[in-house]
C-alpha cells in the first residue's frame, strides 16, 4: 500500500509494506512490516518490524536528505528477541542447530561518513553448531557492547564447549568506521574445544 501526494508540487508519499514469512536463505525469519513516509520534505520516517518466530525486533527513525553528501539519519534497533535460529541462513551453512536468542538495543545516528554507532546486545542461553568444526559453542548471559567511535567491547565475554570448557575474551575490536579493524584482546582458554 503506497499514498503519493502533491505530485505537482512537492510529492510526498506513505508506504506501508507486510512481508509475511519472510525468508533469507531457505529461514523463515518471521513477519515483516515496514512503514515509511517523506510527509516533510526531504525526511523519511520509518518504522521497520520483524515479528513471529519468537522474533520482535524494531528499526525505527529518521533519514535526513541534505545536499551535497551531508545527509544524516538518527536510527534505533530495538532487539526484543531475535532467536539464534533465524541467524542461521545468514551464515549460509557455517552455524547449524542453533537454540537461545539475542536481545538488546543499538543507536545509529551521524552520516555514512561518520557514523555513531551505541548499544549492546545480550546473549540469552544461546548455542550453536559450527559446521567446520563439527563443535556445539554456548554462551549465555553475555554482552557485545558497541562503543560510538571506537568498535565492541568485551568484558569476560566467555564460550563454553560442550564438555564445559572456557575460553574468555577480555578487551576491544577496535573501528571507527565499521570496515576497517584493530585488536586489544587477551584471549584466556584451558581445554576448550
Amino acid at each position: 500500500n503506497a499514498t503519493v501526494k502533491n505530485i505537482q508540487t512537492q510529492p510526498t508519499f506513505t508506504t506501508d509494506l507486510t512481508v509475511n514469512d519472510l525468508s533469507v536463505y531457505k529461514d523463515t525469519l518471521g513477519n515483516l512490516t515496514a512503514k515509511v513516509n517523506n510527509n516533510i520534505a526531504n525526511q523519511y520516517n520509518a518504522d521497520l518490524r520483524l515479528t513471529g518466530r519468537g522474533n520482535e525486533v524494531n528499526l525505527t527513525g529518521i533519514y535526513f536528505v541534505k545536499p551535497q553528501n551531508k545527509s544524516i539519519y538518527d536510527l534505533n534497533l530495538d532487539i526484543v528477541a531475535l532467536q539464534m535460529k533465524s541467524l542461521e541462513g545468514f551464515t549460509k551453512g557455517s552455524i547449524k542447530d542453533s537454540r537461545g536468542s539475542l536481545f538488546g538495543k543499538v543507536a545509529f545516528n551521524g552520516s555514512l561518513d561518520d557514523p555513531n554507532i551505541d548499544g549492546k546486545i545480550n546473549f540469552n542461553n544461546t548455542a550453536f553448531t559450527v559446521t567446520a568444526l563439527n563443535s556445539v559453542f554456548k554462551v549465555d548471559k553475555e554482552a557485545l557492547a558497541i562503543v560510538n567511535n571506537k568498535g565492541v567491547a568485551l568484558n569476560t565475554f566467555t564460550i563454553r564447549d560442550t564438555a564445559e570448557n572456557e575460553i574468555v575474551l577480555d578487551g576491544n575490536i577496535f573501528t571507527s568506521d565499521w570496515f576497517n579493524y584493530s585488536f586489544d584482546l587477551t584471549i584466556n582458554a584451558d581445554n576448550f574445544q
